[in-house]
């Protein structure tokens, strides 16, 4: 413990040392700029004497305060520094922020376009609606959307994307509604063949692979 103790005295008395040198060399600028005001009156010879014997005590002086001048200017520009790249990084995060934003709403606006320019979805009345999150007890094949019955929302609607039929809706409150997606073993949607127009149905499997099913053979 008394080692540790020495150490840290040892450490802690340059500190103490420059602090009390700093001091000297600043009352020394002080009493030498007093000494120059109270003597600038006293006769010509007199004053050259005084200024050969304070000048080079001034200059000593100036010489060895200057460091610590400059390390001074030198923390405060640092300082400068470190704030202004505070605010820049604060500036560079909100466009972040404000690009991944923009790029959300520019891939929104292109599916809802697709969507709309489909000419088959122009006989029903389409509603559009935002994912809000994943059901717990089932989140793989279920999610929440952030319209129900007050947007006139009921079960069984379909839902669908820029891509098609995606799943239907099973539970509804005032302002949201549960979606269980066509992907899951529980659900089932009639579905024609394109071809040659018969009909059957679409099972969901679990997986992003469906199974169509009932078909009769001579359609397959």
């Amino acid at each position: 413990m008394g080692e540790v103790y020495k150490k840290v005295m040892a450490l802690s008395l340059p500190r103490r040392k420059n602090k009390i040198i700093l001091g000297i060399l600043i009352v020394l600028c002080i009493i030498l700029a007093s000494f120059n005001l109270k003597y600038q009156n006293i006769l010509p010879i007199g004053k050259s004497i005084i200024l050969e014997v304070v000048s080079p005590l001034q200059k000593a002086v100036t010489f060895l305060i200057s460091p610590f001048i400059k390390s001074i200017k030198t923390i405060n520009k640092l300082s400068d520094i470190l704030e202004e790249n505070r605010i820049l990084t604060k500036k560079v995060n909100t466009l972040l922020k404000e690009n991944t934003y923009l790029k959300e709403l520019e891939r929104e606006n292109r599916e809802l376009r697709e969507l709309l320019g489909s000419s088959y979805y122009e006989q029903f009345e389409i509603k559009f609606a935002k994912v809000i999150g994943k059901a717990k007890t089932d989140w793989k094949h279920s999610f929440f959307i952030d319209k129900g019955t007050n947007h006139n929302i009921k079960i069984n609607m379909s839902i669908i994307s820029q891509s098609g039929l995606i799943g239907r809706v099973i539970t509804t409150s005032r302002n949201f509604s549960e979606v269980k997606l066509i992907t899951d073993p529980n659900s089932s949607i009639a579905a024609m063949v394109q071809n040659s127009r018969k009909t059957g149905i679409v099972q969901g499997i679990g997986t992003n692979t469906l199974k169509f099913d009932l078909v009769p053979k001579e359609a397959e």
